[in-house]
């Protein structure tokens, strides 16, 4: 009767801890799908966001050897993009 007992008690344990560790593991889930990066630094700004035309996209393309950083937003302007109508 004492390794029936003892075998309940070992099952008993087993499902215990199986049930922390998924309980834990939803719990680090749940923490990560909440953590947002709301730094002002990472959002550009309409304000201060220089404007450049698809023209000045093409040239900065033709002179990147290797990598290129936009760091300007490029907008379409009918006088000087005319070349790019469809």
């Amino acid at each position: 009767m004492d390794e029936s007992i003892m075998k309940s008690n070992k099952v008993v344990a087993f499902t215990l801890m199986l049930f922390v560790l998924l309980i834990s593991i939803s719990a680090i889930s749940a923490a990560d799908l909440n953590d947002t990066d709301n730094t002002a630094e990472n959002v550009l700004k309409e304000d201060n966001v220089k404007s450049s035309t698809f023209l000045d996209l093409w040239a900065d393309v033709g002179i990147s050897e290797s990598k290129l950083d936009l760091d300007t937003d490029y907008k379409f302007n009918k006088t000087t993009d005319v070349n790019y109508i469809k």
